[in-house]
């Protein structure tokens, strides 16, 4: 007779890392097994340990995301790649309101990590490299509506009339009162 114990990390379908630990003791030819730890209910809620550490894990995840300074065109790309990929966020303004939030986590559960709804750096390019079609074409059509905007300023600027000219001023030195007249004859007596 003895006593087993040990820890391990287990993974579900999904992914989402189980943290269990184990005990046992052997007696006679039996083997008595204890494997306990956060477990995941059929409806995808941990125990109060497991949202502990789910709860630290997106919050890591949300300060990585903080950290790569997303733009809106950063994250307007972002949503074009979910898109692309079958993660329907419902429109393409670069806010990542609660629906972009649920297709991150619902892509990054696809592909086996852990499903915070906060991409890291990482995670980012991967999405970005896996959508590159979509997102270079996003990148195409901002390109075209930018030139048409341009486009469509200049045509109005040239159709708008020119500001009316101010009077002329004259240019030169500035006319004075003209010098007294000195006359050259010869006093008369008279004078």
């Amino acid at each position: 007779s003895g006593v087993i114990s040990g820890s391990m990390r287990m993974y579900e379908y999904n992914c989402a890392p189980v943290s269990a630990s184990l005990t046992g003791r052997v007696s006679g030819n039996t083997l008595v097994l204890e494997i306990r730890g956060m477990i995941r209910s059929s409806k995808g809620s941990l125990t109060k340990r497991g949202e502990k550490a789910e709860e630290d894990e997106r919050k890591a995840a949300e300060a990585g995301e903080n950290a790569l300074r997303l733009g809106l065109t950063d994250r307007q790309k972002i949503q074009v790649a979910l898109i692309s990929q079958g993660f329907d966020t419902r429109g393409v303004d670069g806010t990542f309101g609660a629906r972009s939030r649920e297709m991150i986590a619902a892509w990054q559960r696809s592909r086996g990590h852990p499903a915070t709804g906060y991409l890291l750096a990482a995670q980012q390019q991967a999405l970005l490299r896996e959508a590159s079609a979509a997102v270079s074409k996003f990148d195409d059509d901002e390109r075209k509506k930018a030139d048409e905007a341009k486009r469509k300023a200049d045509d109005e600027a040239k159709a708008r009339p020119a500001p009316p000219l101010a009077p002329a001023v004259p240019v030169g030195p500035t006319p004075t009162a003209p010098a007294p007249q000195v006359s050259t004859a010869p006093a008369s007596a008279f004078d």
